[in-house]
């Protein structure tokens, strides 16, 4: 397996939970660099919304991991063992 950035798994990640896979984004990532080779103008565009879109991705997989680290275990809760009674 080769080595994947911490980055890279949280972008993906958030993409897949909004429903985006691996071949729709480098699809979009086609269709923006023919859209930027076609008109070069529409660069700062689509480096700006593509910069907002993975920034988000970033920030709410951040806070998603987050919450998840500071979220009580769930699962039933722990007995103590029972003891035998005295006789």
């Amino acid at each position: 397996m080769a080595y994947e950035p911490s980055f890279q798994r949280d972008v993906d990640t958030a993409l897949q939970r909004i429903g985006v896979t691996g071949t729709a984004a480098a699809a979009l990532m086609i269709v923006f660099g023919v859209l930027i080779l076609v008109f070069p103008y529409l660069v700062g565009v689509l480096v700006g919304l593509y910069l907002i879109v993975v920034g988000l991705l970033q920030l709410l997989a951040h806070l998603d991991a987050k919450r998840a680290r500071s979220a009580p275990p769930t699962g039933p809760p722990s007995v103590p063992p029972s003891t035998p009674p005295i006789p």
